[in-house]
């Protein structure tokens, strides 16, 4: 009766995730001349471990958003770090999809302790974050010829508009395919 009710509408505006945001992560490391190593980073973030909200002017539309934190640190010295909110595309209740992030980080070669913080930033409980911390190695610059991380791609397309997937005149659509985040789980 009454609870049938109240749960109509709550279905009706949001689609609950049932854990908490995770994604697969995966990492390469190229060099740049002139600006030195960069270590791109990517995310795949699975659609349907994230909170979507109805958005209100379409019949069959939704969309979900994190808070995606990245920080690098040497020796408990924060070097660098990155803090966004994603939305992710807009989805319909039969065709909840994934969707990737790419950032590039600048540093010098050396270990690295990496802290992950993936956030839904529409669910309910405060609990709804995912952590992980990993170790990357960025090695010293090579004298000589020498070759940089290969990066599997899953499409591309010729640039348009130049963006963080755009390398070389082509948008490279990255294959994450390394380790997926989840509470409390580390790197393997």
């Amino acid at each position: 009766g009454v609870q049938k009710l109240f749960l109509i509408p709550l279905i009706f505006f949001s689609i609950q995730a049932l854990a908490v945001p995770y994604a697969v992560f995966n990492h390469k490391i190229f060099y740049v001349p002139g600006k030195g190593p960069i270590v791109e980073t990517y995310f795949d973030i699975y659609g349907k471990s994230i909170t979507l909200l109805k958005i209100e002017e379409e019949e069959d539309a939704f969309q979900g958003e994190v808070e995606l934190t990245i920080i690098f640190k040497k020796d408990g010295q924060i070097i660098t770090y990155d803090k966004k909110n994603l939305k992710s595309p807009i989805m319909s209740q039969g065709n909840i999809v994934d969707f990737i992030d790419v950032q590039r980080f600048a540093i010098p070669s050396g270990n690295y302790e990496v802290e992950i913080e993936l956030k839904d930033l529409n669910a309910n409980e405060e609990s709804s974050t995912t952590k992980a911390n990993i170790n990357i190695e960025v090695p010293t610059v090579p004298v000589g010829s020498f070759f940089s991380d290969i990066e599997l791609v899953s499409a591309y397309k010729k640039t348009t508009e130049p963006g963080l997937l755009s390398k070389s005149g082509y948008d490279l659509l990255p294959m994450v395919s390394d380790s997926i985040l989840k509470p409390e789980m580390k790197e393997v």
